[in-house]
């Protein structure tokens, strides 16, 4: 029962360190990724389905 628990909040910790340091470069790059689509006029279909 406790090991459960121990990989659970492991696992929690592993994910919350994902989100914390992860997510802001995934935005980083689709954000510049969109920038790009823009530049190329193919931005608004992309503004459209977010």
């Amino acid at each position: 029962m406790m090991s459960r628990y121990a990989k659970c909040l492991k696992m929690h910790s592993v994910i919350s360190y994902c989100v914390k340091y992860l997510k802001p470069r995934i935005f980083y790059k689709f954000g510049a990724f969109l920038t790009v689509n823009n530049k190329r006029g193919e931005g608004n279909k992309w503004k459209s389905i977010i």
